[in-house]
C-alpha cells in the first residue's frame, strides 16, 4: 500500500465514525479504533458481511468505474448505511482500495414507535396488496368472458406477486412484533398430535399441487401441551415455504412429530437445494438472505429468524442441518407443558382458510396457487 493508503489510515484512525478499508476483492485490510469492537465481535473479514445482502456485484462494478456508492447496512450488526469510496493506484488503471464509512442504525426507542412502524407497513403495503388482489377478481371475470387467455395469465402473475409481497410484509411485521413489542402469547392446552395432523393436511393441499412430494408422520403416543397455535403455525409455514422456494427435481418434504422424554419435536425435512456450509452460520441472522444465483432480491431473510423466535417464545430450541444439493432438516424442540389451562383443545382449526389467511399468505405464491379461482 502507498502513501495514499497511509494518509487515509492516519486521517481516520481517531475518528468517532467506524471506518474500514477493503481491497479490490472486498477483503478487510484495515479498520480504525472505533470499528474494532464490531470487527472483533463479529469476525468481520469481508465487506459482504456488513451489507443486508450478500451480493454486491453491482456496487463493485460502480466502484471499478470510480463511482462513490452507498449500500444498506446489516441491521443485525446495528449498521444503518455504508458509504463506499474507491481509491485508485497511482499510475495504474485499477482499484487500489475501498474506504468504507459506516453510519450506525438508528432504532426507535419506545414500544409505541415500533407499533407505529408496524401499523405503517401494514397500511402502506400489506393492505394495499389486499386491495389490489380484490380488484383483480372483476377484471378476471371480464377476461374470461371475452376469452382473453394471455391477459388472464398475466393477471395470475400479478396475483402471485401480490402474495409474495404480502408474505414479505407479514414476516416483517411479525418479526418486529416478536422482537420489539410486548405481543400477548395466547397459550392454550392443545392435543399436539391433532394440531400437527390438521396443519399438515392443510399444507399438503397446497404442496401437492406442485411437483414436490409431501408427507407427514405423527407419533402414536398422545402429546398434550400448552402452545400458541397461531405462532407455531407461522413457524411451520415459513419452513414449508423455504422448502418450496429452494427446491430441485425430486424434492420431497416430510413433516414429523416425535416425543423425546418431556419434549416434543416438530421436524421438517426436504430434499431441496440445501444450504452451502459457509452460509449456514448466518441462517438465523435477521435480514440475511442468500441466493445461489447471486440475486440480491431473493428474500427479506426473516423466515428462519421467525422460526427461531417462535421456538424461543415456547422456551424451545431450533436446530438446522443441511447439505448442499442433498437437502435441509430443521428440528424445533419444545418442552411439554400441561399447565393449568382448562380442558384440552382437540383441534384449533375452526373452519376453511380464507384467501388472506396465513396459509394462503405464506404458501400461495411458492406453490403457484391460482387464488383468482377461489
Amino acid at each position: 500500500m502507498d502513501n495514499k493508503f497511509n494518509l487515509t489510515k492516519a486521517l481516520y484512525e481517531d475518528s468517532d465514525f467506524q471506518v474500514m478499508c477493503f481491497d479490490r476483492e472486498a477483503g478487510l485490510i484495515w479498520y480504525n479504533h472505533a470499528a474494532s469492537e464490531l470487527v472483533d465481535k463479529n469476525g468481520i473479514q469481508s465487506l459482504h458481511q456488513l451489507s443486508i445482502t450478500a451480493d454486491l456485484t453491482e456496487e463493485m462494478d460502480r466502484l471499478n468505474q470510480k463511482m462513490v456508492c452507498h449500500i444498506v447496512g446489516n441491521p443485525y450488526l446495528k449498521i444503518g448505511g455504508i458509504t463506499l469510496t474507491p481509491f485508485w493506484e497511482n499510475g495504474k488503471n485499477q482499484l487500489h482500495f475501498i474506504l468504507a464509512v459506516i453510519a450506525p442504525l438508528v432504532l426507535p426507542t419506545k414500544e409505541s414507535e415500533y407499533q407505529h412502524i408496524i401499523s405503517l407497513v401494514g397500511a402502506q403495503y400489506r393492505e394495499s396488496m389486499f386491495a389490489i388482489q380484490n380488484m383483480l377478481l372483476p377484471i378476471k371475470n371480464k377476461l374470461e368472458r371475452y376469452e382473453c387467455y394471455d391477459e388472464y395469465r398475466l393477471l395470475k402473475q400479478i396475483s402471485n406477486q401480490c402474495y409474495k409481497t404480502m408474505r414479505a410484509t407479514t414476516n416483517l411485521t411479525n418479526y418486529m412484533q416478536y422482537e420489539n413489542v410486548d405481543v400477548p402469547i395466547r397459550f392454550e392446552k392443545v392435543n399436539i398430535n391433532q394440531f400437527v395432523k390438521d396443519l399438515c393436511e392443510r399444507i399438503g393441499r397446497f404442496v401437492r399441487r406442485t411437483d414436490i412430494a409431501f408427507e407427514y408422520r405423527i407419533c402414536p403416543e398422545t402429546i398434550v401441551s400448552e402452545i400458541d397455535a397461531d405462532k407455531l403455525s407461522v413457524a411451520v409455514f415459513n419452513l414449508i415455504a423455504n422448502s418450496c422456494l429452494y427446491t430441485r427435481p425430486g424434492n420431497e418434504i416430510t413433516v414429523s412429530l416425535t416425543k423425546n422424554l418431556n419434549n416434543f419435536i416438530i421436524t421438517v425435512v426436504d430434499k431441496g437445494e440445501g444450504i452451502a456450509p459457509e452460509i449456514q452460520p448466518r441462517v438465523f441472522e435477521p435480514f440475511y438472505s442468500y441466493d445461489r444465483n447471486g440475486s440480491p432480491g431473493c428474500g427479506m431473510g426473516l423466515g428462519l429468524p421467525i422460526v427461531k423466535r417462535v421456538a424461543d417464545i415456547h422456551n424451545g430450541t431450533c436446530v438446522l442441518t443441511s447439505e448442499w444439493n442433498v437437502g435441509t432438516t430443521v428440528a424445533m424442540q419444545f418442552p411439554i407443558v400441561e399447565g393449568d389451562i382448562g380442558s384440552t383443545v382437540e383441534s384449533v382449526i375452526t373452519g376453511p382458510d380464507s384467501r388472506f389467511s396465513p396459509l394462503f399468505l405464506y404458501l400461495s405464491d411458492v406453490c403457484d396457487i391460482n387464488t383468482l379461482e377461489l
